[in-house]
């Protein structure tokens, strides 16, 4: 029997009324109609030249699985989830990570589950605690946390997000080591300008793969604001992909800690010398420090303004300490254990005076209370000793050298200069000025450096001395007014490179320390070791 083209159709259209309304029944259509024509040839569509490009649709091959995922509900993520230390001076000892997020809504029902390697059984986390967020010129949203807890020492786990019992979101991560058990960790400064470079950095971390990895100030630039977080931090540090162009999915993998910097506590010339907020009124978009890193709260207290150095002719810190108060010092100055190390993040920051009884009491507190720690670090973003032409003058943290050398300090981390520069092993004095200050009119802080040649990091590993290390490689452009003169070197420099980016990569064990400075190819600039 034979059926014309137009009764073939009408009839289809009979039986499928909302045919022409069914995007995948059009090709139904079409494919009749030339069936009837005669036409049968077809479109192969992976192959065709056509196909129209939307960039932010990624385009998979269908997974033999994808019938048994879960359903899950729509969360619009503000800030997808990330690891913090939370209030945990000593993670390998009680086992725990902090997990936050951002969403735009959804202030209850959330619930985090964890599985470590080998359970059946997922284990719920408890409790997930929301703050509503409202800060100026960023869309009110919540910040939820929760508190991972019993976790095994140095193995891997998977947690999830739910959200009315349908997961979200899911990753894997680490558990802090044992405080007897090797490990590695990863340091590097002024990193999150959101460039390429520093893209490449974050995902030079990724795949070294670290326990610990610390920032050692400048973690965004160039005010430290919740929307440069959202816009530079974020999306580098926490990428669904790992590659040098996009970054990686660190930050909701591998414990990150970080200490502030003078881009971290910036204040606009525009805001200076004004009241930031009031009562009631959006919290003003400067130091997103304070909402975003959970560190321990075992900072110094009781410390008043007059301790700390404010009296600058342009006010610049002033709204930040109108605002939040002399607190700031306790937030932005913290340690914590890790394994068998010991880890003193400082701030070195213009304000903060270390000629202080009471400021140098707190360091003295926390290194002596440290004493059965094998390794100990310092983290302070301003260098005391570096050659970087604009900053070799800012000598105000050396005023801290004879209480790391009284205490045992191994090694002190710095960013600030964008280089990396590795001094001898040395012991320094400050010596007075004429009127009994420590500082010259330039800010500079004389005294008696005493270095060890001898120690070589190869045949020799016991160094006579603390090692400062600037690793301020991160990702930001060195400027030319910042440039050290590899010809005129200061006598205390004992490596330095000016034209890679890098991070420092440390691995303990033990009694063994081994450090070398990645750069982000992977080709290693410097290394060296230490044994006790």
């Amino acid at each position: 029997m034979f059926f014309s083209s137009e009764l073939l159709l009408k009839t289809t259209y009979l039986f499928h009324p909302a045919i022409s309304d069914i995007p995948g029944l059009l090709g139904l259509h079409r494919h009749i109609r030339n069936l009837i024509s005669g036409d049968t040839t077809m479109v192969d569509t992976q192959n065709t030249s056509q196909a129209r490009v939307q960039p932010g649709l990624v385009i998979e091959n269908a997974s033999p699985e994808i019938s048994r995922h879960p359903y899950h509900p729509v969360v619009p993520f503000i800030i997808k989830p990330y690891l913090q230390l939370g209030d945990n001076d000593a993670p390998s000892i009680f086992g725990q990570l902090a997990l936050a997020w951002h969403t735009k809504s959804f202030a209850s029902d959330w619930s985090v589950k964890v599985k470590h390697q080998g359970d059946a059984e997922w284990s719920d986390m408890g409790t997930v605690e929301s703050r509503k967020l409202k800060i100026e010129d960023i869309e009110t949203h919540l910040r939820h946390t929760c508190l991972l807890t019993n976790l095994k020492a140095g193995e891997k786990f998977k947690y999830r997000i739910q959200w009315q019992k349908k997961t979200v979101f899911q990753a894997e991560a680490r558990a802090p080591v044992a405080p007897d058990s090797k490990f590695r960790a990863a340091i590097v400064g002024d990193i999150a300008d959101g460039g390429p470079d520093s893209r490449a950095i974050v995902n030079r971390l990724f795949l070294s793969d670290p326990d610990l990895t610390v920032i050692a100030g400048d973690i965004v630039y160039k005010r430290g604001l919740f929307d440069e977080y959202l816009e530079k931090f974020f999306p580098v540090f926490n990428c669904d992909d790992s590659d040098s162009e996009c970054g990686a999915p660190f930050i909701r993998s591998y414990l990150v800690t970080a200490v502030v910097g003078n881009h971290d506590v910036s204040v606009p010339k525009t805001d200076r010398g004004k009241t930031l907020s009031k009562k009631g009124k959006r919290r003003p978009n400067l130091y997103a420090y304070e909402l975003l890193w959970q560190h321990p709260e075992n900072g110094p207290t009781r410390i008043t303004r007059d301790m700390l150095k404010l009296d600058f002719e342009d006010r610049k810190f002033d709204p930040l300490f109108d605002e939040f108060g002399s607190a700031i010092v306790s937030k932005t100055n913290f340690s914590y254990s890790y394994g068998n190390s010991f880890w003193l993040h400082l701030d070195g920051n213009e304000y903060m005076d270390w000629t202080q009884p009471a400021l140098r009491k707190w360091v003295c507190s926390q290194l002596s209370g440290a004493a059965d720690q094998k390794w100990k670090f310092v983290v302070i973003h301003q260098p005391a000793f570096s050659s970087d032409v604009a900053y070799w003058s800012e000598q105000r943290n050396r005023m801290l050298c004879e209480i790391f050398e009284a205490y045992g300090v191994d090694i002190v981390f710095s960013g600030h200069c964008h280089i990396y520069e590795r001094t001898f092993p040395l012991s320094f004095s400050p010596t007075p000025q004429p009127d009994g200050s420590f500082f010259t009119e330039e800010g500079m802080v004389d005294g008696r450096l005493r270095l060890d040649r001898e120690y070589d990091g190869d045949n020799n590993r016991k160094p006579k001395g603390v090692i400062y290390i600037t690793t301020g490689a991160g990702g930001h452009e060195l400027g030319e007014d910042h440039r050290p003169d590899l010809n005129n070197l200061p006598p205390f420099t004992a490596k330095i490179d000016i034209d890679h980016f890098s991070v420092s990569v440390v691995d303990i064990d033990g009694s063994t320390l081994k450090l070398e400075q990645v750069g982000a190819d992977g080709k290693v600039i410097d290394s060296l070791r230490i044994e006790k």
